[in-house]
């Protein structure tokens, strides 16, 4: 046991042990080979390194090849666990905390250009000029098409106080040069837009640290100044999950009693989060707006709140990442983001490649067509329950515009009436809100 201790991952390595010696299926009529030794996988190990190190060309870095080591044995697991080095793990923990060093811009990162989604407001990128739909061609002039999109992230964050030159375009412009220096960013997770007929819109873009606490201070204020709602669309598209427990409360909040979620490790229920008395938005009619880029943890609340029967979502299937992910440190600030249960809702099935089903679909309106990329079509995901809908392509066709009014699909500045806009399931979203029972249409 002192061995292991010493390294500090030995679970990994039994992990990876167990993965090897678990292909007996595959040797018909023979006996099934014998599991790897933890040990012998050291060796194995050590003994590559020991070959790399003293015959490559050129001497390499130790510390490169332990990290890709460490990405590679976990890689083929599933498409969620990874190694963290400790760039990358300041990086998920900024994404986590909504708290970073950097230039203050939102971008979609797609074929090396990262396209400006939106400038946090009063940020570095906002007061030098960067506006909605500029594309970031370069940083420090390393292009962007020789970076990985988590690399470019990385690049774009940085020390307080230390420079960022961009190299962006503008439509019909030439390319320009611009220099930002790096200050605290603090990206608020939660929107608030006082619709018609006292309909409140609520977008939660992910699930960070304080995000339940947002919510509740959002609306209270809005309570206040014009009385209870009429009825609230809670926007949950485009949002890549985040931290289950802020997640579990903003479910809380608007039921009285139920199950969340439940986790399951190696099929025996881990964990269970169920509502509890004393929501603050129990009541009044809520409409949940998803799409094919709502994942994990927004997921979550969209299954909890359709299956308790306390919303009706509109929309597209969401992606359908049911699994679990657990931050392990490791040594010298690095760690592992480890697949270790999944997630199963109210209904008793697990979201795992499979996602939500709106009770309203909703077309993207798409002016071009091209594939969506779910779970299911990931290499290496992890198989759920059965698609309850076989007539679903896994790849669907139409994935959300994205122009100088819609990012995704989803509405850049939201109007006080929907209806005739752009951003077609909110304003389906909103003819549900603004119904009387006896208009109600049919799913």
């Amino acid at each position: 046991m002192q061995r292991f201790s010493r390294l500090g991952s030995s679970v990994c390595l039994l992990g990876l042990a167990l993965k090897l010696g678990a292909t007996g299926s595959a040797y018909a009529g023979e006996a099934p080979p014998r599991p790897l030794d933890p040990y012998e996988v050291l060796d194995r190990l050590g003994h590559a390194l020991e070959i790399v190190e003293r015959n490559y060309y050129a001497v390499p870095d130790r510390t490169q090849l332990t990290a890709g080591a460490l990405r590679g044995m976990v890689r083929d697991l599933d498409p969620h666990s990874v190694y963290l080095d400790p760039g990358d793990l300041k990086v998920f923990e900024g994404d986590s905390s909504g708290q970073f060093g950097g230039i203050g811009v939102e971008v979609d990162i797609e074929d090396g250009e990262a396209i400006v989604i939106a400038p946090v407001p009063d940020s570095p990128a906002d007061r030098a000029g960067i506006r909605v739909g500029e594309v970031i061609l370069a940083l420090n002039g390393t292009p962007l098409a020789e970076l990985k999109p988590e690399e470019v992230i990385r690049k774009m964050r940085g020390e307080v106080g230390s420079k960022l030159t961009l190299t962006v375009r503008t439509k019909g412009e030439r390319p320009r040069a611009v220099t930002l220096i790096r200050e605290h960013i603090r990206v608020s997770s939660v929107r608030l837009a006082a619709l018609r007929e006292r309909v409140v819109y609520l977008r939660i873009r992910s699930f960070q640290e304080g995000t339940h606490r947002e919510l509740t201070d959002a609306l209270a204020s809005y309570r206040r100044e014009n009385g209870r709602e009429a009825a609230l669309i809670l926007d949950l598209r485009n949002n890549p999950g985040g931290l289950v427990r802020e997640a579990t409360a903003v479910a809380d909040e608007f039921l009285s009693r139920g199950l969340i979620f439940e986790t399951r490790h190696r099929d025996q229920v881990e964990t269970s989060a169920y509502a509890r008395a004393g929501g603050a938005y129990t009541s009044g009619k809520l409409i949940v707006l998803v799409n094919e880029y709502s994942a994990s943890a927004a997921e979550l609340v969209a299954a909890a709140l359709k299956d308790n029967g306390r919303a009706t979502l509109v929309g597209a299937r969401t992606f359908g990442k049911g699994s679990v992910q657990t931050l392990i440190p490791l040594s010298h600030q690095s760690a592992l983001k480890l697949t270790t249960a999944l997630y199963y809702g109210p209904s008793g099935e697990t979201l795992q490649a499979r996602g939500v089903l709106p009770d309203y679909p909703v077309e993207s309106g798409a002016a071009r067509a091209r594939l969506v990329v779910r779970e299911q079509n990931l290499t290496g995901h992890l198989e759920g329950s059965p698609d309850p809908s076989p007539e679903t392509p896994e790849l669907s066709l139409g994935a959300p515009i994205t122009n100088d009014e819609l990012h995704n699909g989803v509405i850049r500045k939201v109007p006080e009436d929907p209806r005739g806009g752009p951003d077609l399931a909110l304003a389906r979203a909103f003819e549900l809100a603004i119904a009387s029972p006896s208009e109600q249409p049919r799913p």
